[in-house]
């Protein structure tokens, strides 16, 4: 149990660690924002539809693809949405960072998936 328990203890660092506290008061703004929380949406409905498509082998349609570049700019633009995004990429960042040390500490594990 003790594996559990040292999640559980990284769990709480990662709480309290600043990139999360970041995040976690940007989120907060953009939720007492309702045009700033509307724009984050469909940004990221833009971009997941972008994704798809790319996964799928195929191209966005020139109108969409206009549409994504018009929303990501405004986003860009507004300096709580632009913070919470390079917030979440700071905290993607680092919990990436904690998963590959700890399956390289497991390099049974690691084996498996090459």
């Amino acid at each position: 149990m003790e594996v559990y328990d040292r999640a559980h203890e990284l769990a709480r660092a990662l709480a309290r660690c600043r990139e999360y506290r970041d995040l976690s008061r940007l989120r907060a703004r953009i939720k007492e924002n309702p045009e700033a929380l509307r724009m984050l949406k469909d940004y990221r409905e833009r971009m997941l539809e972008a994704e798809m498509k790319q996964l799928q082998g195929e191209a966005l349609e020139p109108e969409k693809q206009r549409a994504l570049e018009d929303i990501e700019r405004l986003v860009r633009l507004n300096p709580t949405l632009s913070e919470f995004l390079e917030a979440q990429a700071r905290v993607a960042r680092l919990l990436a960072d904690i998963q590959k040390i700890l399956l390289q500490s497991v390099p049974d594990f690691t084996e498996l998936l090459s």
